[in-house]
């Protein structure tokens, strides 16, 4: 895919397509880049000029001296390099101490801020309550019926009175 995917927007000065900015011309406003072509030829340049020094070294080190891979891989500074590569950059240990050690730490700072007290009182309060009328719940049906009576003769007590 990233070898095709490559091919779908092309530089001004070479083949000049425009697959994907035109689809997403549509959408997103066009952008005019002013005409800069002697920076882009050496940033071409410079991009073509590294593919190149890497594919030669490739040659030297796998085709022309066989010998040396095995003398790199028994080298332990080029070893821990190695494992370094392999262990993805070190991006873990990165993001963990940038973004999640921060996060952490702030979290357990603002761990009890008066938002938090608000719905705790919210929630104590509820408990409270439950606990309050949880009493009147006995299992005797004349206390229920007294309790609807109470509630009947309260209910006529304020429409005579207002």
């Amino acid at each position: 895919f990233s070898i095709t995917a490559g091919f779908i927007e092309w530089p001004h000065n070479l083949l000049n397509v425009h697959a994907f900015s035109g689809f997403v011309e549509r959408v997103l406003p066009h952008t005019n880049l002013k005409s800069d072509l002697p920076e882009e030829i050496v940033f071409q340049g410079i991009a073509a000029a590294v593919t190149l020094i890497g594919l030669y070294f490739g040659y030297l080190l796998y085709y022309r001296n066989l010998n040396i891979v095995p003398l790199m891989k028994s080298s332990p500074y080029l070893i821990d390099i190695r494992n370094f590569f392999y262990s993805g950059w070190g991006f873990d240990y990165l993001y963990d101490a940038v973004l999640v050690r921060p996060f952490v730490w702030i979290t357990k700072l603002n761990k009890s801020d008066i938002f938090d007290s608000i719905y705790n009182g919210i929630a104590n309060l509820n408990i409270y309550l439950n606990r309050l009328l949880s009493v009147t719940q006995s299992g005797s049906l004349r206390w229920y019926v007294a309790g609807v009576l109470i509630g009947i003769l309260f209910i006529l007590t304020i429409q005579i009175l207002l």
